[in-house]
């Protein structure tokens, strides 16, 4: 969850943990409200086979 504090910005919040956002985590989506960024939601078309997926994290110097 992210929130606009005027004159400091945006700040991110995990309010599952009760903490601030920091480098630790990952962005995976982006949206008005959730549901635009449901996590289980999608439509997958093609035959069946077995998914893969690869996740490649770095760290940048800002």
């Amino acid at each position: 969850m992210e929130t606009h504090i005027p004159g400091t910005g945006w700040l991110g919040f995990d309010p599952t943990n009760n903490v601030e956002v920091s480098w630790r985590y990952i962005k995976l989506g982006h949206g008005r409200d959730y549901k635009d960024i449901v996590p289980v939601k999608g439509v997958y078309r093609g035959g069946a086979g077995k998914l893969t997926v690869k996740v490649d994290v770095r760290h940048l110097e800002n």
